[in-house]
This record gives structure tokens, C-alpha cells and sequence, in this order.
């Protein structure tokens, strides 16, 4: 491994076109290169900086350390990667999970409401205008300005109520 290119190490997507690792457009975001530039030019280390790298194998996620040391020809730095991807993608799993949650509690709220409001209608509207009040409820809900809304007489005749141009705000 010592004197090859990170990039060639890790099978990074940009290390293999152009003129090579740390030389394409993509490399000077790349928080390996800038780690190891960091304590190579300043002298001071990285410790644990998180990083990822667009692999040939996926996305691959570390921590990356660096320190500089003596060597025989001057000074060198000295790298250090923990693959943290197994780690990123549970914590990504759980963050999902947690949405999914959060949007069917958002869901169940909405439904609890919808619920007491056609229940309130129920109970405080006189028969003859229970249908306009349960439709103004409905189209506010889902937010149209216009719909219909009927039942079945005990005669068998439709009876249908319509609300057009009905304000959803």
C-alpha cells in the first residue's frame, strides 16, 4: 500500500479516468486528498474526520485520521480509515423507520380529527342540513373547492347535496 494513491486503494470512481487519483475536478472535494494536504502542508492531524468516497462498489462511508511523521526522504503522512459504511447505512435504516413513523402517526392525527369534526357535524346539525355540513367537512379535509355528497332516501330516491365554490382555506 505505501506509495500508492488512496483512490487506487479504495477503487475510487475517479481514480481510474483522467489523469488519476487527486487530479480530477471531483478530487478537490475529496476529504481524503484534503485531509492528507491538511496535515502535510500545516503539520497539525486529522483526527476522525468523516468522509465518503464514491467507490467502484457503492458508496463507501470512513473516519479519517492523518498525522505526519518523519520518514528517510522528510516528512510523510501517515493515514488511517475506518470503514464506518455498515454503521452509516443502519443509521440511515433507522432515520427512514423514523420518518415512516412520524408520517403515519401524521396520518392517524389527520384521521382522529377528520373523525371528531364529522362527529361534531353529526351531532350539532339539524337533519335537513346534515348532508351540506358533512360535505363542507370532506371538501375541507381534502381540500376542494367543489364536490357532491348524497344518501338514499327511504323511498329509494337519491339525495344528493352539492357544494360548489366552497373556500378549502
Amino acid at each position: 500500500i505505501l506509495g500508492r494513491l488512496g483512490g487506487e486503494i479504495f477503487k475510487c470512481l475517479h481514480a481510474f479516468v483522467g489523469n488519476g487519483c487527486g487530479r480530477g475536478e471531483p478530487c478537490q472535494e475529496c476529504v481524503v486528498r484534503n485531509s492528507i494536504s491538511h496535515t502535510f502542508e500545516t503539520g497539525n492531524p486529522v483526527y476522525m474526520q468523516e468522509g465518503k468516497i464514491a467507490s467502484q462498489f457503492g458508496d463507501r462511508y470512513y473516519l479519517i485520521s492523518t498525522s505526519l511523521m518523519a520518514g528517510d526522504e522528510g516528512h510523510e503522512t501517515v493515514v488511517s480509515l475506518v470503514d464506518i459504511t455498515d454503521g452509516k447505512l443502519a443509521e440511515q435504516a433507522i432515520l427512514d423507520g423514523c420518518m415512516q413513523v412520524e408520517e403515519a402517526v401524521g396520518h392517524q392525527n389527520r384521521c382522529l380529527s377528520l373523525s371528531s369534526r364529522i362527529t361534531e357535524v353529526c351531532l350539532q346539525s339539524r337533519p335537513d342540513e346534515l348532508s351540506y355540513h358533512l360535505l363542507e367537512v370532506i371538501l375541507d379535509t381534502i381540500k376542494s373547492p367543489f364536490g357532491y355528497l348524497g344518501h338514499i332516501t327511504d323511498n329509494g330516491d337519491l339525495d344528493c347535496c352539492a357544494l360548489v365554490d366552497h373556500d378549502p382555506n
